[in-house]
């Protein structure tokens, strides 16, 4: 888990970008990754959290859901 947390650091120091994904329409303010590094999370200020299953030929959104407080 540690060896993933420093390659993700590495990337966003060095402003590569590894993936891009378009599922919301605000800025995203919150990214989580499992502890397997098998999903993707993101919450955005469009109210909405999508989660992604990350393979690596190609990501696939598993679902999105609006959230309300």
């Amino acid at each position: 888990m540690a060896t993933c947390i420093e390659n993700m650091r590495k990337h966003f120091q060095q402003n590569k970008r590894i993936r891009e994904h378009t599922a919301h329409d605000s800025k995203v303010h919150s990214v989580a990754l499992s502890c397997d590094g098998r999903r993707l999370a993101s919450g955005s200020f469009d109210k909405t959290v999508s989660v992604f299953q990350l393979d690596n030929d190609r990501d696939r959104m598993v679902g999105c859901w609006s959230v309300a407080l």
